[in-house]
């Protein structure tokens, strides 16, 4: 009798203390599931936080290719480059006796327009002409140069005239 008294006794307690046991037991698994998801959240976060970084830097890598872009196309198209480079020329003495263009090189993201000059001036006045191509606006890049010296040149005299012969190129980006 005594196993039943105490059975009936305690009956409630022990429901009580099942129940308490039981719900533990579920709210640790609930805690646990809910750890995962949050680590998972986590997970994502960084994933997102990295992906807008490189989306951040190819923005800008954008904006900075669209700034140099307009630099290189400012005001520039190829028919008007041999005009100005006539114009370079007598601002610096420097005879034009030919500008051959030639054909066009095409690259991925812009377009290169190499020229072939023949050059008559003495050494300064070439070097003052090659110094204003290279600050000018419109990109020129100087691929290459040959000087000679006609028959007729005498150094020392009036008249030091040299024949240039200059490879000459500008780009243009493509759009």
């Amino acid at each position: 009798m005594e196993g039943t008294d105490f059975v009936s006794k305690y009956k409630s307690k022990v429901f009580n203390i099942g129940v308490i046991v039981l719900a533990l037991i579920v709210a640790f698994n609930l805690y646990q599931a809910q750890q995962r998801a949050i680590s998972i959240l986590n997970d994502k976060r960084e994933n997102e936080t990295k992906k807008n970084g490189v989306l951040t830097q190819i923005s800008s890598q954008e904006k900075l290719i669209a700034q140099i872009a307009k630099v290189v196309n400012a005001k520039k198209e190829v028919s008007g480059l041999s005009d100005k480079l006539v114009v370079m020329a007598k601002e610096n003495n420097v005879k034009i006796i030919s500008i051959k263009p030639q054909a066009e090189k095409d690259f991925p993201l812009y377009v290169k327009y190499p020229f072939d000059l023949t050059l008559s001036a003495n050494y300064h006045r070439i070097s003052r002409f090659i110094s204003r191509l290279e600050s000018a606006p419109e990109i020129f890049m100087v691929e290459s140069l040959n000087m000679k010296a006609p028959a007729e040149y005498q150094e020392g005299s009036e008249n030091e005239t040299l024949i240039i012969d200059l490879r000459l190129s500008t780009i243009m980006m493509k759009k």
